[in-house]
């Protein structure tokens, strides 16, 4: 709590003294807006396109982060306790941890969970995969993890706080999950539905070529 103060008094202090404030989403412009009376104005974050083609044959689950973040450790933690929920319907489904930290997961006698650390090749890796799955229910701004997937055409189930920033309406791009329930059975979907899985990516990598 003392930290949290500490730095919310030195950004306030700073906003003040600087000329101008580039966000990269809408939604961090308007929160900014409430703090500050210095200008700002949104500057999308921008991706390349990919010529990697994704066949839409992956059906795992995968997360993506680092455990140094408190968010993707809840988010961890969360898909770890739903695995077998999700087992119930696909008894052979693997989940997956992908990021700094993740090989550091207490997943010992836990069945279908993989941890990868940190990959170099991760494009290739992920879409190879299947699933991106991100239960983010804390934290702020925009995850560029998930604009990166959406880059490369993987379908992405997530919570209203992960896809902030994101205009989830756009063409149906992504999956929002509530509720732990709403999570277990937008998972079990996309694994049982090749033709919902590709229909989610290919409108997420026209999301991204749009906006």
């Amino acid at each position: 709590n003392n930290l949290v103060k500490t730095l919310k008094k030195y950004e306030l202090e700073q906003f003040e003294q600087l000329d101008g404030i580039l966000t990269i989403s809408i939604v961090d412009n308007e929160d900014i807006g409430k703090l500050t009376r210095t200008k700002s104005i949104t500057i999308p974050y921008s991706l390349y396109p990919t010529e990697l083609n994704n066949d839409y044959s992956g059906v795992d689950l995968f997360h993506l982060g680092g455990m140094n973040w408190l968010p993707n450790k809840q988010a961890s933690e969360r898909l770890t306790c739903l695995l077998p929920h999700i087992q119930r319907t696909n008894t052979n489904v693997q989940l997956h941890f992908i990021g700094k930290g993740t090989n550091e997961l207490n997943t010992q006698g836990k069945s279908g969970i993989t941890t990868h650390g940190f990959i170099d090749n991760i494009d290739e890796f992920c879409i190879n995969i299947g699933i991106l799955v991100t239960p983010i229910t804390s934290g702020s701004g925009i995850r560029i993890k998930i604009l990166e997937m959406m880059r490369l055409g993987i379908p992405v189930i997530t919570t209203s706080k992960g896809a902030q920033g994101i205009d989830v309406n756009y063409n149906k791009c992504l999956l929002i999950a509530k509720t732990d329930n709403e999570l277990v059975n937008a998972c079990n979907l996309l694994i049982s539905d090749k033709a919902l899985r590709s229909e989610l990516g290919l409108s997420a990598k026209m999301y991204i070529a749009k906006f």
